[in-house]
């Protein structure tokens, strides 16, 4: 999805919460306030009877509804925050703070491959001379990222013809995700190199080719066995077969498309034998985020200044825009569990008031009879939480069941979360609670003798 998509999708959404917000308080606002504006000495002298026991257990029943989807929503809401603190606790980039990155596009610019080799080499060569800089290196994508490159591979001599691979590329083989990068990519991320050797100058266009796979891949392609020295056919389906590559080096598992999911099957293969015009540049260093971008502004000036840089960000920035689905679904969830919570209080708050005017005669009994204050708060309090409790009970299976439909659309999230479950019944519970406090308050106060006068 492009990125003015994204941000369209997500300005109408808005637009829409926001609509619905306030729709939703006005209408329940309007509702509640009514209720609470009952004078109950002059509903006892009219001879009002208030509604009927059917009635009452409807609103209870409304109250009970309202309560359940506020516990769904928070539940769903603290599920995905849960699932995105463990994401950025699991991230396994060393010291994320230090690592800038900004890309560019040499084909813009018209760059032969010949060309385009010159420049990376020489655009490496000036930004690890920077003072401040440990490590550099290029890449064309940076974990996390969510649409990386696939290829199928094969082992050698079962690749099938370019005619027949192509258009059946997603069918045949085994699907690895693949990245092309340079050397010190490994060192500039912080990923251990296992076994063997990084790419290095002797790995040119003319020479041997080469690559390095991830722990997962070597265990599917040859268990038990060290990978080093064995081969692996990477063919082209547009284009002249190519002689396999041999495996030089293995690097530990790490997240590549997202931070919530499991380590694919990965491949890595040298820029200086797999040339693209895209890259992104990737720098280590102490400088900081300011003094990095502009330091590496003037080292691309220096060789091209034309050529335009973009997707200037720091590596915690990177990761957090991986998270895009996991932020859209926090907002949104916990925006409309605020409103279920607003809404269910406000309606919990107009029933429990009803319900004290119509009984100000039985309190004013109770009272008259010996009666204490606390007792009639408990009365009052007691029964707005049994609704409180009804919806509670439907609520958590429903959260649990929201919980685990979401683990489809959005990477990482677990249901079952106890922290967000109990944090929702918590919060809940305290709203609910303060808003049949007030009617209770209300009935406390209810002078016996006024309350006795009249029917």
């Amino acid at each position: 999805m492009r990125n003015a998509d994204v941000h369209l999708s997500v300005s109408v959404l808005t637009f829409a919460l926001l609509v619905t917000m306030l729709s939703a308080f006005l209408f329940a606002s309007a509702s509640a306030w009514k209720a609470s504006l009952v004078d109950v000495v002059t509903w006892l002298k009219e001879g009002a009877r208030g509604g009927s026991g059917t009635k009452s257990r409807l609103r209870g029943i409304l109250v009970a509804g309202q309560i359940a989807l506020s516990i769904a929503l928070l539940a769903s809401a603290g599920t995905v925050i849960g699932s995105m603190r463990r994401a950025l606790a699991a991230n396994p980039i060393l010291r994320p703070e230090d690592v800038v990155l900004c890309s560019f596009d040499l084909s813009i610019q018209g760059y032969s491959a010949e060309k385009g080799q010159g420049f990376y080499g020489a655009l490496l060569q000036r930004v690890r001379a920077m003072p401040g800089v440990t490590s550099a290196s290029l890449a064309f994508t940076i974990p996390p990222e969510e649409w990386p490159g696939r290829r199928a591979i094969f082992y050698p001599g079962q690749e099938p013809p370019p005619e027949v691979l192509q258009g059946r590329e997603f069918e045949l083989g085994i699907r690895v995700d693949t990245d092309t990068i340079t050397g010190g990519f490994f060192r500039t991320l912080g990923i251990p190199l296992l076994k063997g050797r990084d790419f290095e100058e002797r790995d040119r266009a003319e020479s041997p080719r080469v690559a390095i796979i991830n722990e997962k891949l070597a265990q599917r392609l040859w268990p038990g066995k060290d990978p080093i020295g064995q081969r692996i056919s990477v063919p082209e389906w547009d284009g002249p077969q190519r002689p396999p590559v041999e495996v030089i080096g293995m690097v530990k598992d790490v997240a590549a498309r997202s931070l919530l999911s499991e380590a694919p099957m990965q491949l890595y293969l040298p820029y200086s034998q797999e040339y693209g015009g895209r890259a992104t540049l990737v720098v280590r260093s102490g400088l900081g985020p300011t003094r990095a971008a502009s330091a590496l502004r003037g080292a691309v000036a220096g060789l091209d200044p034309l050529l335009p840089l973009y997707a200037f960000q720091t590596m915690p920035e990177h990761v957090a825009a991986s998270l895009w689905r996991q932020r859209i679904a926090v907002g949104l969830l916990g925006a409309f569990g605020l409103v279920a919570v607003a809404l269910a209080s406000l309606g919990l708050y107009g029933v429990v008031a009803h319900s004290v005017s119509q009984r100000t005669r039985e309190i004013g009994i109770r009272m008259a009879i010996g009666a204490r204050a606390e007792q009639i708060y408990a009365l009052v309090i007691r029964q707005g939480m049994n609704s409180v409790l009804a919806g509670a009970v439907a609520g958590l299976p429903i959260s649990v069941l929201s919980t685990v439909a979401m683990q489809k659309s959005i990477p990482g999230t677990k249901p079952h979360d106890p922290w967000a479950l109990g944090a929702s019944l918590l919060l809940l519970g305290g709203v609910s609670l303060l808003a049949s406090y007030f009617p209770a308050r209300r009935a406390a106060k209810v002078d016996p003798v006024v309350a006795l006068r009249y029917e």
